[in-house]
């Protein structure tokens, strides 16, 4: 399975707004947590996918060995030996926990291209940091179980295209982050 588009819709911006007038830092951080508060409503339509997917195990997954266990939802490219990039501004995946699991930990480790950022990191719509994911353990929230599948949302500043950087590329999606290991514990 690469990157899996389900039919969800998110609110996408660029750096100019409708009216033409250009976003504030402040403006798209409000516009992503409204996102991330949107995507977890719609949990439930994602239920008849999550539950083919084998529960996550507690080792840490390379992005090229999570498709039985992640289902990459929306922004995401293709998964390569080396990782899977983020494309735009929003990125989410899902993953289930085995039977009696009560996950305290999250790993997330990658690279930024273009530059390191901070991201913002959401489990099922609640912000549990702002911070650079090349080598990140955060705390999960309480409450995780099996009867619900884990929704974790990344948002990201300035994705960029490698096609606006370097004339003669013809890479236009906008990356930010490349997603290379995932743990749970």
């Amino acid at each position: 399975m690469r990157a899996v588009v389900l039919a969800a819709v998110f609110f996408s911006f660029s750096c100019v707004a409708m009216g033409g007038t250009e976003l504030t830092v402040a403006q798209k951080k409000k516009a992503l947590a409204e996102n991330a508060r949107e995507a977890a409503k719609n949990l439930d339509e994602h239920a008849s996918y999550t539950v083919l997917l084998q529960p996550m195990p507690q080792h840490k997954l390379q992005a090229s060995e999570a498709e039985p266990f992640i289902l990459l939802d929306s922004g995401w490219s293709a998964v390569t030996e080396g990782g899977v990039w983020s494309v735009g501004n929003s990125s989410s995946l899902y993953f289930r926990l085995g039977e009696g699991e009560r996950p305290r930990h999250l790993l997330i480790q990658g690279a930024y291209f273009n530059g390191t950022e901070p991201t913002r990191l959401f489990v099922n719509g609640e912000l549990l940091s702002e911070v650079a994911l090349e080598n990140v353990t955060v705390d999960l929230p309480s409450g995780l179980d099996e009867s619900t599948p884990v929704h974790i949302e990344l948002q990201h500043l300035n994705p960029v295209a490698p096609s606006d950087l370097k004339p003669g590329s013809r890479d236009t999606r906008k990356l930010k982050f490349r997603l290379e290991q995932i743990r749970v514990w």
